[in-house]
């Protein structure tokens, strides 16, 4: 009963905490977003993105003394390169919660550029959350069905392009964007169909778009992996201090070690690429096995 009840206070607490953080840059976020959307200069849009990825900032920073404050979790990062806080990265991560969220905004703060997680493009309809992603200039990915390109043909590859395109237009400041490139969380349903015994199947599309449209931008990837003790941890369980230990991994891979080539226009080149990312992948959940079997023999 005594732990329900410290369960029940820390979830409390952290609801509250959160929800003061985010209030206190809800207004300054929204205010500059609109302005941006209303006055389409381009100068004048430059400095807006600025200070929205300051007050931005500021509501990660708060966020993480927040966690910090209540949350008792061992948090083990491990990183084989020193970052640049100037430099430009593209971050790919596996995703099992919506805590990853969170963990990746907490190890790469100050570290590296403001990240930008590349979304969906039905959060854009997202009332204010939308509205301040496409301010901060978050890229994204509108992906068609198979039933709808073939009832529209003509739709195909659009997509991509639109993609592409969005992407380019970012702004030209050094920039982080975070993919979770199996495109969805990890389920255990999900897991029958995949490849692998920890992870989803790669895509590779969304990597090649961005690493394209910012080629010339982009110093590379930070190929990240996030251990969970437990299938089971969740951004509640992680806040009401039940989540004893998460361990992080970062790889970075420099874009000439990347074979990208002509990724939309050779399907050679395409395959190729697939494979490389498919082969990371697997060292990836090589990675996870050991890990897993590591913190299971530690208990």
């Amino acid at each position: 009963m005594l732990e329900k009840i410290k369960i029940f206070y820390y979830g409390m607490v952290s609801i509250v905490l959160l929800l003061i953080n985010t209030a206190i840059v809800a207004v300054p976020i929204v205010s500059l977003s609109l302005l941006k959307l209303l006055i389409p200069i381009k100068s004048l849009q430059f400095f807006l993105g600025t200070m929205l990825e300051f007050f931005a900032r500021i509501w990660v920073s708060l966020n993480i003394f927040a966690v910090k404050l209540i949350s008792s979790t061992e948090i083990i990062f491990e990183q084989d390169e020193k970052l640049k806080k100037d430099g430009s990265y593209l971050v790919i991560c596996n995703h099992k919660s919506w805590l990853d969220t969170l963990l990746l905004q907490l190890v790469f703060h100050k570290k590296i550029a403001f990240p930008k997680f590349f979304m969906k493009y039905q959060m854009i309809y997202v009332p204010f959350i939308g509205l301040a992603c496409w301010a901060l200039d978050f890229p994204v990915m509108r992906r068609y069905s198979k039933e709808y390109l073939e009832k529209n043909p003509e739709k195909k590859g659009q997509d991509i392009r639109r993609t592409k395109e969005y992407c380019e237009k970012m702004p030209k400041r050094p920039t982080t964007i975070i993919n979770f490139v199996e495109g969805t969380r990890y389920t255990l349903q999900k897991a029958k169909k995949s490849n692998y015994k920890n992870l989803l199947n790669p895509k590779a599309g969304g990597i090649a778009v961005i690493l394209e449209a910012l080629s010339g931008r982009l110093d590379g990837i930070l190929n990240t992996i996030i251990i969970y003790e437990s299938s089971k941890e969740t951004l509640w369980r992680f806040m009401t201090r039940q989540t004893k230990r998460i361990r992080i991994k970062m790889e970075f891979i420099p874009l000439p070690k990347i074979p990208l080539k002509d990724y939309f226009g050779n399907q050679q080149d395409k395959e190729e690429f697939q494979q490389w990312l498919n082969k990371l992948w697997q060292k990836n959940d090589d990675y996870i096995t050991v890990a897993t079997e590591k913190i299971n023999y530690d208990r």
